[in-house]
């Protein structure tokens, strides 16, 4: 069967050379064809998140406390690709354009982005403080964007299995945004984590904050 194959292209590829100019033109054309629509079928494979992740929103028409915090989460999809988050994504508000008490979340598989969840018990919240009105909101959404994105590719570095997960939430004037830490030993997890993201943000590690497990005392997010 190979000696076949191999004799069927020798006389092919004399065809070639022993064709017309333009037929030649025409199977290069062919061929460079053949090339891009391979190369975009590569480019259109889905690429596979490490993790599979979860987005969640809340919608509370008065503060959120822990009562009702539960009650008023909607989880929206299940993620496994980046492809299938950036087109939910495109879908969503903008930071900027979450109304008063309306939150986002991002969260590692079934994780629930409350206190009381395993997974969230005795950890902490690292958070993030912008003015609403800071460059018409600009600010913010690109917080957001670079926070999503460092979530979905790892960029806590060793400290990125510590992470559950990532929250956008507007109070009043002030938007939040947050990264949820998982319990740890020590502070060596939240300031590594804390350096990390003030490097992908481009912002003071002094104005990441830190704020424990609520649970305990069922006070406000």
């Amino acid at each position: 069967m190979k000696v076949a194959s191999d004799c069927k292209a020798v006389v092919m590829l004399e065809r070639i050379i022993l064709a017309p100019l333009e037929f030649k033109r025409q199977f290069v054309r062919r061929l460079r064809w053949r090339v891009l629509v391979m190369k975009r079928k590569q480019k259109s494979k889905s690429y596979k998140l490490n993790e599979t992740w979860t987005m969640w929103m809340c919608k509370s028409e008065v503060g959120p406390s822990h009562g009702n915090w539960e009650t008023n989460l909607v989880q929206l999809e299940k993620l496994r690709t980046a492809e299938d988050f950036w087109e939910l994504y495109r879908k969503l508000p903008k930071a900027s354009e979450l109304p008063a008490n309306e939150h986002m979340f991002l969260f590692k598989r079934s994780v629930v982005p409350i206190w009381s969840d395993p997974e969230n018990l005795d950890g902490c919240r690292i958070t993030l403080k912008v003015e609403r009105q800071v460059d018409n909101g600009q600010q913010c959404d690109v917080y957001w964007h670079e926070l999503v994105a460092a979530a979905l590719e790892g960029r806590f570095g060793w400290c990125d299995t510590y992470v559950n997960g990532v929250s956008v939430g507007s109070d009043a004037n002030v938007l939040k945004l947050s990264i949820w830490v998982r319990a740890y030993n020590g502070v060596a997890i939240q300031w590594m984590i804390r350096l990390a993201a003030s490097r992908f943000l481009g912002c003071n590690i002094a104005d990441l904050t830190v704020h424990k497990d609520l649970s305990r005392n069922l006070s406000k997010w």
